[in-house]
């Protein structure tokens, strides 16, 4: 959990005292990315659309081609530090059988041709509706994808 919390908060310390718009301006509007790792530990699909400057919304679809899947919205937050680099604080709600949230931190790469990956990291609270109960945990995410 100490490793949890340093992490974040290097990646907050960096949000905090980065250039939030680096005196420029997108080329890209919109990214379709494949999660690799997320709140349901399944693959899916993601389309996220920046509706200004910093802030993105995401719309995804888990475990496709898995008769469980997850559907998934959210919003991040950007804080850009390069022109490829961009630190971002996000929130999202994920239905999976039951309902997650979870608040995360993370870092995204974007090469010049388009080629997108996000590393994030963060916690969460699962609400179990066979028991009635609340959990917390820990969450990871790994997304790659293309800008246009």
């Amino acid at each position: 959990m100490k490793k949890l919390i340093i992490i974040i908060s290097l990646l907050l310390s960096i949000s905090i005292f980065a250039d939030p718009l680096n005196n420029g301006k997108r080329e890209t509007k919109s990214t379709i990315s494949v999660g690799l790792v997320g709140a349901t530990l399944k693959p899916g699909i993601y389309y996220d659309y920046f509706i200004n400057e910093p802030i993105e919304l995401e719309v995804g679809l888990g475990g496709i081609g898995i008769f469980d899947h997850s559907i998934t919205i959210g919003a991040k937050y950007h804080y850009y530090i390069t022109d490829n680099f961009t630190t971002y604080i996000a929130i999202n709600e994920t239905y999976f059988k039951d309902f997650i949230t979870f608040a995360q931190v993370g870092l995204r790469y974007e090469m010049d041709c388009g080629v997108t990956s996000s590393l994030s990291l963060g916690g969460m609270v699962k609400y179990r509706s066979e028991v009635h109960r609340f959990e917390q945990g820990v969450i990871a995410g790994l997304q790659l994808g293309y800008s246009f």
